[in-house]
């Protein structure tokens, strides 16, 4: 297995769980849950997560958050 395996496979890991915070990134899940679905530690998570998403987990769950309410906000009729 070449590197470049490995890497698809952990982005393919992070992605799955962005995936599934995205229905509600309001709940606070912890980081040990989120690694957990990933098969990873939480902290080779958190890592895999920076590295891969350029932003912590909870860096993406704040911006999941901003762009609901940005969308929320857009759909509000104007006064």
């Amino acid at each position: 297995m070449t590197s470049s395996d490995t890497r698809q496979r952990h982005v393919q890991r992070v992605l799955q769980v962005v995936h599934d915070l995205w229905p509600h990134p309001q709940q606070d899940t912890p980081l040990v849950l989120l690694a957990a679905m990933a098969h990873f530690s939480p902290y080779h998570f958190h890592r895999t997560c920076v590295a891969v998403m350029g932003e912590s987990v909870n860096d993406t769950r704040q911006r999941l958050r901003l762009q609901l309410a940005a969308l929320a906000q857009r759909r509000l009729p104007r006064l």
